[in-house]
């Protein structure tokens, strides 16, 4: 009974743990996912890694260009934009949570590896 109970506790332990590292990377996720829709550049690297295209190429460029356009006078211009930008919102939101997931491991990592040196120390 006592070893059911200790299983139970380790659980719901593992479990909170789980969920204070999904929530931090989800609101990670957030914070990066706004600063790269400002940025040409980190919207240009998101692209060029989701359809494994170079930098630079026609792919990454149009779409650059085409957040770019912010005063054209053609309304055709601004439907444009706006259907690229929610095509590119999901690529921008998966960008931000890898980003967010991997500083989220190097924390962790770094927390264990003073864990371990503090008990070398010890």
């Amino acid at each position: 009974m006592t070893a059911d109970w200790n299983i139970s506790r380790n659980d719901s332990e593992a479990d909170r743990a789980d969920s204070e590292r999904a929530e931090w990377i989800a609101e990670r996720t957030a914070v990066l996912e706004a600063e790269y829709a400002k940025d040409p550049k980190k919207v240009e690297e998101a692209v060029a890694d989701f359809f494994l295209a170079d930098e630079g190429s026609l792919v990454t460029n149009l779409t650059t260009f085409l957040t770019r356009v912010e005063d054209s006078p053609i309304a055709l211009a601004y439907w444009l934009k706006d259907q690229i930008k929610q095509q590119i919102a999901p690529i921008l939101r998966e960008y931000a949570e890898d980003a967010a997931t991997a500083e989220r491991n190097q924390i962790e990592a770094a927390d264990e590896t003073d864990c371990h040196e503090q008990r070398d120390a010890a």
